[in-house]
Parts: C-alpha cells; structure tokens; sequence
C-alpha cells in the first residue's frame, strides 16, 4: 500500500458554502473536511493499492462515513442546499473526466494518436509523457542511492512541473468538448484493437512474454480503478438525491412567499402615495402653463400683423431695386458684345499667325526627329558591337575560371602529396632520433658496465693481472 496524492484543479470559491454548513460541535466532519483540503483539492490523500490501483476496505468506509458527514443524515439539519447537492455532482463529474483522461492517454506515443487529437495537443501530451520519466528515473536514482528525495530542490521542482502540466493537460481537454470525444474515440479504438489482437493471439496459442503479460495485467487493473470511480460517482449522486424534510422546506417556501407579499404591499401603498403627489403637483403646473401658453398666443398674433406690414414695405423696395438693376444689366450686356466682337477679329488674327509658326516649328520637328533616328541607329550598332565584345569577355571568363579551378584541384593534389612527403620525412627523423638515442644509452650503459667490472677486478687481483682480466671482461661481455 501506498499513498497516492491525486492533483486536481481547485473547486470555486462558491463551493464554501459547503463547509459553512457543517456544526461546530462535530469534530470528526471538521476533521474529514480537513483531509479533502476544500476548497483546494476533492480528493486530498487516500490509500491505493499500488497492483490494482483500488482503494481498501478501510478506505471505502472512510470516504463513505466522509460523504455522510458532508452531505448530513436524513435527520440531520445541516444537510446541504439542492444548489450545493449539483454543484457537488458537477465536481464528482469533473473528477471523472480527469482520471479517464489520464487514463486515456497512451504509454506509447505514436502518430495515429498525434492524428487524433492534433499537434498543439499531442505536444503538450509529450511534455507531460517526458517530464513523467525524468521524474521517474529521478526517484529511482534517489532511491538506489539512498538520498531523501523530498528535501531535493530538483525533485521539488520536477513535481512542480508535473502537477502544471496535468492541470494544463485538464483545462485542454475539458475545455474543448470536441477534443475529448476525440480522444475517447481513440482509446476506444485503441481498446478494440487491443482486444482483437489478444483474442487472436489466444486462438493462435502463441506464447506471451511477460512485458505483454505485465502490460495487460496493468489495464485490467486501470480499468478496475475506472469501475471503482463510477461506483463512488453512483454513491454520491444517491447520496446527494435523496428526499430530506420536504414539509419542512414548503412551510420555509409559504414564510418566505408571505414576508415577500407583506413587503411588496407596503411598497405598493408607499408608491401609490408617491403617485398621489406627484398627480397634485402636475395638475398645478399644467395650470400655470395655461397660463403662460396664453399670454404666448397673444404676443403670437401682435408679431404676425408687424410682420405682415414688414413684408409689403419689403415687396416694394424689391420691385424699386430689380427695375434699377434691370436697367444696368441692359446697359452692360450692350457693353459686353461690342468688346466680344473686337476680342474675335483680334482672334482670327491670331489663329492666321499660328498656322504660319506652326508650319515652321512642324518643319523643324521634321528635321529633329530625323536627327533623333538617325542618333538611334548609331547607338543600336555601338550596343550591338559592345555586346559581341562583352560576350568575348564573358567566354574568356569562363575559360580562365576553368583553368583555375583544373590549377587549383592540381595544387590540392600536390599540397597533399608534398604534406605526405612531409610527413614521412619527420617521421624517418624521428626514427633516426630514436635509434641514436637508443645506440647512445646502449653505449654509455656498456661502458658503465665496463667501469663497473674493472674497478672490482682491479681492486680484487691488482694491477699485474690486467692483460688477462681484459680478456675475460670481453669474453664475458
């Protein structure tokens, strides 16, 4: 057995209400809501079975005396609101969800999956699936060396990820309605598939490892704990619907509804005096208007007859003025034409001089533009040989470039032949080094040898002896 810590986002802060129902008398709701940690966390720490992944005996009796305690007995009076009851099943459904999503995500990511639910999805899915093994292997290495992981900032830091990524994982997938049938269809495809091939390979009785056996045996067993969920989902909503002093809520209903009544009224009696009021106040002032409308109705007609004096004096004096005006504009029209016709012989002369400068100046157009064409031509014959000659310059390029490169793989290769000459010739002086040194120790451990050999002759026969000890220290040499 151990302990499974099962992370799940926070409930709303409206879900407080939950906990304000509870008596303060009763220690043993206050210490059962202390373990569901509300409002942070539904399910807080419970023991799991580590093989079967389902809760023990023990466990099952704690959460079903937990969920008596939250909701209240049928004699109980703290028992929750109906609001409270669905927003409780709401949660119980959202918890669901999250451990069916866990459970659907594969543990071989592979492309069909990555089609399935799409790639800004099966990248966050990777994420989580990397961050589960580095955590995994770090526990394992903590473990076989004997370390105390909870106290290690990295493994601190691991945990913070992995919890970010499964809420993040949560929010995707219950966000988008349409991406979690997408992946429900996948695991239950994925379960079909599985299921034939397991079918097939007992039919074809062929011999199962134990990696398989082991994979199989693990989920049978997330399946059981997907069962055991449904279970406990199917205890609360039974829990939570049941029937609970109903008399008792219709008379609050009746009180409530008749101090409802009671207050309307007396608004209704306090608005209807208001109106009263108000009704008084009106009619004094619609008569005051009367009044004013009057006097504006007289002082109306006045304007009108001033008016209409104003509007005869005024005809007159425009009938003086369009009389004077109509005269000028005689007089300047006659004006005006006798200035048009000197202005159009003045015309015609003018047009008569143009046609003979326009002669001239087409004349001289005539010329230019010969000119112009002649210009053209040079030019087109000058590009012409400047492009023969750039093609000439452009073939002679390419020819030197050619060389060049024929000149350059030539010296790569000569490079390369002189660099091996090179090369042996330092690795013969090396070697003639070498054995000079080693003919050099050689001579000098010799003659050591020798020094050595006559200084104990010479020391133990003395020097008459000399000629016949040479003879033997060469023999023995």
């Amino acid at each position: 057995m151990e302990v499974a810590n099962i992370v799940l986002p926070a409930i709303n802060q409206t879900n407080n209400t939950l906990s304000d129902n509870y008596s303060k008398n009763d220690k043993n709701v206050l210490k059962n809501a202390s373990i569901l940690k509300l409002p942070n966390t539904i399910v807080g720490r419970v023991k799991v079975d580590k093989n079967s992944k389902t809760m023990s005996s023990d466990s099952k009796d704690a959460l079903k005396s937990l969920v008596d305690s939250l909701i209240g007995n049928d004699n109980s009076k703290n028992r929750v609101r109906a609001m409270d009851i669905q927003r409780v099943i709401n949660i119980i459904n959202e918890i669901e969800k999250k451990i069916l999503i866990l459970n659907m995500i594969p543990k071989n990511l592979d492309v069909v999956f990555k089609i399935d639910i799409g790639n800004k999805a099966f990248n966050i899915v990777k994420m989580y699936k990397d961050i589960e093994k580095e955590l995994k292997i770090y526990h394992n290495q903590c473990t076989a060396s004997g370390m105390d992981y909870t106290e290690d900032e990295n493994y601190i830091e691991l945990t913070h990820q992995y919890r970010t990524i499964i809420r993040r994982i949560y929010r995707l997938f219950l966000q988008d309605k349409q991406l979690y049938s997408r992946l429900y269809h996948s695991y239950k495809r994925r379960m079909e598939d599985e299921q034939h091939l397991e079918e097939d390979k007992i039919k074809k009785r062929e011999v199962v490892s134990e990696e398989l056996v082991r994979e199989l045996e693990q989920e049978k067993s997330c399946k059981k704990f997907e069962m055991y969920i449904k279970e406990i989902k199917v205890f609360f909503e039974e829990r939570l619907m049941e029937s609970v002093e109903e008399e008792q809520k219709q008379q609050k209903k009746i009180e409530r509804i008749i101090t409802k009544e009671e207050q309307t009224n007396k608004q209704i009696h306090v608005v209807q005096n208001s109106l009263n009021e108000t009704n008084l106040k009106r009619y004094h002032e619609n008569k005051e208007r009367e009044k004013i409308i009057d006097k504006l109705s007289n002082d109306l007609e006045a304007i009108r007859a001033n008016s209409d004096k104003m509007k005869k004096r005024i005809i007159d004096t425009s009938n003086k003025k369009n009389d004077q005006t109509k005269m000028i504009y005689k007089q300047k029209t006659d004006a005006l034409k006798a200035e048009i016709e000197l202005l159009e012989n003045q015309y015609n002369e003018l047009i008569l001089q143009n046609n003979e400068e326009e002669l001239n100046l087409r004349k001289k157009s005539y010329k230019v533009e010969g000119e112009v064409e002649n210009w053209i031509h040079k030019y087109d014959q000058e590009v012409g040989e400047r492009h023969n000659e750039l093609e000439e310059l452009i073939k002679r390029y390419n020819e030197g470039n050619q060389a060049l490169s024929i000149q350059r793989d030539r010296f790569k290769e000569v490079s390369e032949e002189y660099y091996q000459i090179e090369k042996r010739k330092e690795e013969e002086r090396l070697e003639e080094e070498r054995l000079e040194k080693i003919r050099i120790i050689t001579w000098t451990n010799n003659a050591i040898r020798i020094q050595r050999v006559w200084k104990k002759f010479y020391a133990a026969h003395g020097p008459f002896r000399t000629v016949r000890i040479f003879f033997n220290i060469n023999f023995i040499l």
